[in-house]
Parts: structure tokens; sequence; C-alpha cells
């Protein structure tokens, strides 16, 4: 119960700050000081020292935790995480390129092993990928002597949300949520064989992503520059960064461009009914103390593909 209170007084807190600017905002308008929101700010803060006196937890606590929250919400409306690891990637490469120019051996190296992890991250991160390492997993659980159903299922299911619940929607296949959505089918009527065989064409198609066969050759001009680097082939070296630049450079237009417009929690709730957060936290944290690690909400304003009819389950 204790872990949880911080976090949920911390809502509470920046309930308090939504209210806060709601106020001011009135007033700016001339509303009456009746329509202000000083009676909820009291009661917020009443219920907070109630929450301090219950629990012992510090007021400073209380507010670190809030303002690290309120770091992450602005953290996840930024940019999708593709478009930030395409940036780093692209700083890294310069840094790598100005090394190679001055032929250091040893900042070339370092660069083009971090970029090799850049690029690795973004191939995994890409709705193709992690649709295809459910659609594997799903497969694997079909392929034995007895079919382990439940566990296809289940993949299948994971690998839909995933093309359907992402920060690049644009990226996902065409066709490919029908695919698994079909084999889901054919696994919910037993009939593993026909599940496996569209499942196949799903992975086909995957593998033919635009963005993901780009990276894959960004990935091997990398591979080229440290095989180059081991030979003391500057020139090539060169070439081969130059080559990854272009690459890249092709992936950019491809990825979104502009984050969602996103509201932050505390205007939220002060807009909404700032008395249910109290309530709810309070619920939350007498009720559900083993549930700590799910208080964290996912990302807000993450740009996400318009909901498809998600399959039978």
């Amino acid at each position: 119960m204790k872990r949880l209170l911080p976090l949920c007084v911390a809502t509470l807190l920046m309930v308090l700050v939504g209210c806060e600017v709601t106020t001011r905002e009135e007033g700016q308008r001339g509303s009456s000081p009746e329509k202000t929101a000083n009676d909820q700010q009291v009661k917020l803060l009443q219920k907070i020292m109630d929450y301090q006196k219950e629990t012992g937890v510090k007021l400073e606590t209380l507010a670190e935790e809030a303002e690290r929250r309120r770091a992450l919400a602005e953290a996840a409306s930024g940019p999708a995480p593709l478009v930030k690891d395409l940036q780093a990637a692209q700083s890294v490469l310069s840094d790598g390129a100005q090394a190679a120019e001055g032929k250091r051996t040893q900042e070339t190296t370092a660069a083009l092993d971090r970029l090799s992890v850049l690029v690795t991250s973004m191939r995994a991160e890409l709705p193709a990928a992690v649709i295809s390492q459910h659609v594997e997993r799903a497969m694997a659980a079909l392929k034995v002597s007895e079919p382990r159903l439940q566990d296809a299922s289940a993949e299948l299911l994971a690998a839909y949300d995933a093309g359907t619940r992402n920060t690049t929607p644009r990226l996902v296949p065409a066709d490919v949520l029908k695919l698994v959505e079909l084999a889901k089918k054919h696994v919910d009527s037993a009939m593993p064989g026909e599940a496996v065989a569209v499942l196949e064409s799903a992975l086909a198609k995957c593998s033919q992503e635009s963005v993901a066969r780009l990276l894959i050759r960004v990935s091997e001009g990398i591979l080229g520059a440290q095989d180059a680097l081991q030979r003391e082939a500057w020139p090539v070296v060169r070439a081969e960064l130059l080559e990854v630049d272009r690459l890249l450079g092709e992936v950019s237009p491809l990825l979104p461009q502009a984050p969602a417009p996103v509201a932050s929690p505390a205007t939220e709730e002060g807009q909404g009914s700032a008395e249910a957060a109290p309530a709810a936290a309070q619920e939350s944290a007498t009720e559900a103390p083993t549930e700590a690690a799910g208080t964290e909400e996912s990302a807000p304003g993450a740009e996400r593909a318009a909901p498809q009819e998600a399959p039978a389950e």
C-alpha cells in the first residue's frame, strides 16, 4: 500500500496544478470567485495531508514523484521512438564520418559500434518486426506434434494488437492484420495446418516492408565499414558511411514527422471531475496494493492507428 500511495498522491498534486491553471485562466476572463476551483483545491490538499498522516510519506517525495510523472508525460508526447532513434543514428553517423575523415581509428570504431546498436534497435521497433516475432511464436506452438492452440491464439492476439496500437501505424504491412485475423480463426477452429499456411504469407509480407529492408541495408553498410576499418581502408570506410547516410535519408520521410497533440494529465484531471481522482487513488491503494507496477500508464501522445475490429477471442 505504501508503495502505491506516492503514485496516487502525486496524481493529486498534478490535479492541483490543473486546478490552479484553470483558476488563473478563469480569473483572466473575469469569472466570479464563486466559479473558481478554490474549494476543490482545499479538499484535495486535505486529502493529501490525510495521506501523509497515515503513511508518513513526505511532501517532498510526493512532489518529486509528480515531477517525474510530468517529465515522463512530456517525453512520451514527443516524436515516435523510431523518429528519435533515427535522429540519434544520424548524429552518431556524423561523428563517425568526421572521425573517419581524420583517420582516428578508436573514435571511428566507437561510433560504428554505437550506430550498429541504434540501427538494431530501430529494426526491432518496427511494427513488421514485432508482428513477425509473435507470428513466429504462434507457428512454433502450432508445429509441434500436439499443437498448443491456446498459446498460438494468445500470440496472434498480441500480433494483432502490435499492428493496431503502435506509434508508426503507416509502417504496418498492407493486409497483414487480415491474415493474422484469419489465422486466429483457423486456430480457434482447431485447424493448425491452415493457420500455419496463412501465417507464412503474413511473414512474407512483413519481410517486404520498405523501412525494414532499408534498415537491413544500413546494417550491411555498417558491417562493411567495420570490416574496412579493420584493414585500415579509409576510402572504403568513408564510402560505406556515405551510403549509410543516403539510406537513412530515405528512411526519414517514411516515418511520422509530427506527434499527436497531447493533454497533460494535470489538465485532463483539472478539466474533468477533480474530486474523482482522490477517490480512485484511495480505492487503488486499498484494494490493489499488489498492482503497483501497473500504475504507470502507457505513453500518452503516441500516434495510433485507427482501431480495427479485434479478432474473436
